[in-house]
């Protein structure tokens, strides 16, 4: 896992929506790692709601083959009906409550609503 996920779900906790979501419960989903081996960062559990942190330090290195592997997860996601939330790594690291909030934004524009 990389700081920035580490991070990311230490500030999980301190926000009243998510609250109701144990931040242990954000695992990474299995739809599409079993099948392409691909893997999503977390997903938020009874929601199609992935959330990818991106330049975490294992990513690929912008090879063209990569890049293009990358869009067909992205593709195969929304497909199935899963709307991915992008997270910047250096600013989930710098910012940690304002890239949370963006998940509340999300799962509230999804019908989740704020407490």
């Amino acid at each position: 896992m990389s700081k920035a996920e580490v991070v990311f779900l230490e500030t999980w906790g301190r926000r009243p929506l998510l609250q109701q979501v144990n931040y242990s419960d954000l695992v990474p989903p299995d739809d599409f790692s079993a099948k392409k081996k691909w893997r999503f960062d977390f997903q938020v559990p009874n929601t199609k709601l992935l959330i990818e942190i991106q330049g975490s330090g294992y990513g690929h290195g912008g090879s063209s083959s990569s890049h293009t592997n990358d869009i067909a997860k992205y593709r195969s996601a929304v497909m199935a009906g899963y709307t991915i939330l992008f997270l910047n790594a250096a600013e989930t690291l710098n910012r940690p409550d304002l890239a949370v909030e963006y998940v509340e934004d999300a799962l509230e524009a999804h019908g989740y609503g704020r407490n």
